[in-house]
C-alpha cells in the first residue's frame, strides 16, 4: 500500500525527541498515547475507525527504547504505510483483548516497574473506559501510571510550519464555503437550509470533517448560541450567526461570522463595527513573549471604555489545531507568556436583543507579533438576501 505521509519523518523524530525530554525532566520512563489527537500527532497513523470505541488504537513511546504501535490486525496494513514506527503489534478482538496485549508490550519493554505518563489531567480524555485502566493496572502492579497532561500539551501547544500549513487550508475552505453560502440566503430559508447549504460547501472544498457549527437568528434567539440549526425561518431584519469550521489533515478552523437579512439597522451596523475594532484592539496584545492575560484584559477594557457588556462565555478566545479548542485559554487569570507558533482564535462578543455580535479570527504568533490566517471579516455589517 503506497500513501504520502502527513508529515515528514524527521518531524515525528523531532516531536518523540521532545516527547523525552519533557519525560526526563518529569522522571517518566515511557507515554501511554490512546486519545485520537495525541495518537494522530506522535504515530501518524489516522484511521477513521476511531468512531468504533470498542477497538483502540494505542501507542507506547519509552524514553529509552523505540516507540510500539498497538491495534487491532485490520488496521495494521494502514498503519504500516502512513506511520514511522516499526514496531507494530495487533490483536483479535475488542478492547478485552488490548488491554493485555498492551500489558504485554510495556514488560516486553521494560517498563513492568516504570512510571508511564497517560492522558489523565487537563483538556485530556483516555481512549480507553476507566475501568480498562483498572485492569491494566491490575495486570502491572508494579508499575506507576501518572497524569502527563502538561507534556502533551506542551509537545503540541506550537505548530510546526506544516502545521500552520494544514490549519491554513482548514481556514481556506472555511473561508470559502462562507462566502458560497452567504449568497444564497434569503428570507424564507430555515436555519437548517443555511447550515445544510454549509456544510455541502465544505465537503466540495475539501473538508474531512465539519467542526461544531451552532447556527442562531432572530429578535429573541440570539442568547441562543450554543444550540444548532432550527427550522426557523429567516425573516428580512434578522441578523444570522454562524461558528464553522472543518478539519482538514486532521487541524480544526474556527472562525464566527455574521450576516444581516435584507437589512441592517444603525444599532445594528454599529455594534457590528465595535465589536470588530475590539478585536482588533486585543491583537495589540499578540506576540511572543506577551502574557496570555494581556489579551483578556485588553477586551475587557475595551468593553468597558466602550460602554458594552462583555458577553464572551468565560474567555475571549483559545488555542485550536488537532483539538477545535487547545490551551491557552485566553483569560485574565492564566499565567504564562504567549510563544512562537501558538495558533490563537480570538472572538470578542456582544450579546444583545437585536444580535448576537462575534468576529472570531485566528492567528499564529510571532516574534513580533502574529501573522492573520483568517481572510479577515468585513469592515462593515454584510447585508444579504
Amino acid at each position: 500500500m503506497s500513501l504520502t505521509p502527513e508529515f515528514p519523518r524527521e518531524e515525528f523524530e523531532d516531536r518523540w525527541r521532545r516527547a523525552r525530554e519533557g519525560m526526563t525532566r518529569r522522571n517518566l520512563d515511557a507515554l501511554l498515547i490512546t486519545s485520537e489527537a495525541n495518537y494522530r500527532y506522535l504515530s501518524g497513523h489516522y484511521s477513521g475507525f476511531w468512531i468504533s470505541k470498542a477497538r483502540p488504537m494505542l501507542m507506547l513511546l519509552p524514553r529509552e527504547r523505540e516507540p510500539i504501535l498497538l491495534m487491532t490486525q485490520n488496521q495494521v496494513p494502514l498503519a504500516e504505510a502512513m506511520s514511522p514506527v516499526k514496531d507494530l503489534r495487533s490483536w483479535d478482538g475488542f478492547m478485552t483483548e488490548a488491554i493485555p496485549a498492551l500489558a504485554d508490550a510495556i514488560r516486553s519493554a521494560g517498563l513492568h516497574q516504570g512510571r508511564i505518563g497517560a492522558e489523565l489531567g487537563f483538556k485530556q480524555r483516555l481512549g480507553m473506559p476507566v475501568l480498562e485502566l483498572f485492569h491494566l493496572e491490575s495486570l502491572l502492579p508494579d508499575a506507576a501510571f501518572v497524569d502527563a497532561a502538561d507534556l502533551f500539551w506542551e509537545l503540541r501547544r506550537c505548530k510546526s510550519a506544516r502545521e500552520v500549513a494544514y490549519l491554513q487550508d482548514s481556514i481556506r475552505i472555511t473561508c470559502e464555503a462562507y462566502d458560497a453560502m452567504f449568497a444564497t440566503v434569503h428570507p424564507g430559508m430555515t436555519e437548517r437550509d443555511v447550515h445544510r447549504t454549509f456544510l455541502v460547501e465544505l465537503f466540495k472544498r475539501g473538508a474531512e470533517r465539519p467542526g461544531y457549527i451552532p447556527v442562531t437568528s432572530g429578535a429573541g434567539n440570539y442568547y441562543r448560541r450554543t444550540g444548532g440549526p432550527t427550522d426557523r425561518k429567516l425573516e428580512p431584519g434578522d441578523l444570522l450567526w454562524f461558528d464553522g469550521g472543518c478539519s482538514f489533515m486532521g487541524y480544526w478552523s474556527d472562525l464566527s461570522r455574521m450576516i444581516a437579512v435584507q437589512q441592517a439597522t444603525a444599532e445594528q451596523r454599529r455594534t457590528y463595527r465595535e465589536v470588530r475594532a475590539i478585536t482588533h484592539a486585543c491583537l495589540q496584545e499578540v506576540g511572543a513573549g506577551r502574557p496570555i492575560a494581556g489579551i483578556d484584559r485588553r477586551a475587557r477594557a475595551e468593553f468597558k471604555t466602550r460602554g458594552l457588556r462583555y458577553g464572551s462565555a468565560s474567555r475571549v478566545g483559545h488555542g485550536i489545531g488537532l483539538d477545535h479548542t487547545e490551551p491557552p485559554s485566553l483569560r485574565e487569570d492564566v499565567e504564562g507568556s504567549l510563544q512562537a507558533g501558538m495558533v490563537l482564535s480570538i472572538e470578542p462578543t456582544v450579546l444583545a436583543d437585536h444580535g448576537l455580535y462575534q468576529i472570531e479570527e485566528l492567528y499564529v504568533v510571532a516574534e513580533g507579533g502574529y501573522t492573520l490566517l483568517t481572510r479577515a471579516a468585513a469592515d462593515e455589517l454584510t447585508v444579504v438576501g
